[in-house]
């Protein structure tokens, strides 16, 4: 081991031993304190408050955010159920394997970890 090591490993150690130290008085406590009778009998009761303001609503600056969902130009596939039972469809890839415009990999039948280098 050289010196540095040494040095980060007792820097580590004693930087987690301050931090366990430091944590423990959080976790001391006061005991519980019981609820006193007198008390009970000195409480008094206060009338109700009522609060009124105001809010300044902030729309979305993008149209995107403020155009309703009808007018975005998306297209939205839904795939019923009928579909997803008769394909035999057991995870969300088997389920938009058919769906246009989708495709896992590089391209259909592709091999994505071939393209990795290591």
């Amino acid at each position: 081991m050289t010196h540095r090591a040494d040095a980060l490993r007792t820097l580590l150690f004693a930087s987690s031993a301050a931090g366990m130290l430091m944590a423990a008085p959080a976790m001391a406590g006061d005991p519980a304190t019981t609820a006193d009778p007198q008390q009970d009998q000195d409480a008094t009761t206060l009338n109700g408050v009522t609060v009124t303001g105001q809010r300044v609503r902030r729309e979305p600056q993008s149209p995107e955010f403020v155009a309703p969902l009808v007018d975005t130009p998306r297209s939205v596939t839904i795939i019923p159920q009928q579909i997803i039972e008769q394909t035999n469809a057991m995870s969300l890839q088997d389920i938009l394997q058919n769906s246009p415009g989708i495709s896992f990999g590089a391209g259909e039948g592709g091999q994505p970890l071939a393209d990795r280098p290591f």
